[in-house]
């Protein structure tokens, strides 16, 4: 792998990061050993703006934040690009004899699966933080699915293949609450919870 990572932070009120990533896995084949990914994310500090001073007692942080980024799948196990070979028994002659033959149907053409993904999200907490609130939107879509198909016999030996087709799309929302009740010297107390709400829809599969 190899990955390139730009920052910037402006007085600790906007944020932007850049990632580049590139991936390279021998599950694939050597024309699609490599993947790249890049992303971006930004945020914005609100509370940092002069105009949120006399808010400070009560709105102790409100920032916004955002990203949109590509990432890669490789979980496909070793070596499905090309034919592999494995050891049978056969009858010949009414003896049990050993011998080699393919244990699956090569596709060199193997490539990542690739998600692109979008989030959008706002923190907030009140109080010096005794109370504080994050809400996530998020929207991914998956393509080139690494998936084992059904396949006809014939033309193939086999009735299942290993290929990149079809798409899927994730979306939800992800809410975080927590409360500090107590809080002293000595002793921190924080209740936390945590739901999501996901559709996952199969967009293609063919």
């Amino acid at each position: 792998s190899y990955i390139a990572r730009l920052t910037y932070d402006y007085k600790r009120k906007y944020m932007i990061q850049g990632v580049f990533r590139a991936d390279g896995s021998s599950r694939f084949g050597k024309n699609n050993k490599y993947g790249y990914f890049p992303s971006i994310s930004a945020g914005w500090a609100m509370t940092e703006e002069k105009f949120m001073k006399p808010l400070k007692k009560v709105l102790s942080e409100l920032k916004l934040r955002g990203s949109f980024g590509l990432s890669g799948n490789n979980a496909i196990g070793d070596y499905n690009y090309e034919t592999k070979m494995s050891q049978q028994s056969y009858i010949v002659d009414g003896s049990v004899v050993s011998g080699w033959a393919p244990s699956n149907i090569a596709n060199p053409d193997l490539k990542w699966e690739v998600k692109h993904t979008f989030n959008a999200g706002i923190d907030a907490g009140f109080f010096d933080n005794r109370f504080i609130l994050a809400v996530d939107y998020y929207n991914s879509k998956t393509d080139d699915m690494l998936y084992l198909y059904d396949v006809s016999v014939p033309p193939f030996a086999y009735n299942k293949m290993l290929a990149n087709l079809g798409s899927m799309r994730n979306s939800g929302v992800e809410l975080g609450i927590g409360v500090t009740p107590l809080r002293t010297k000595d002793m921190e107390l924080n209740i936390n919870v945590n739901v999501t709400f996901q559709r996952n829809k199969l967009l293609s599969l063919s």
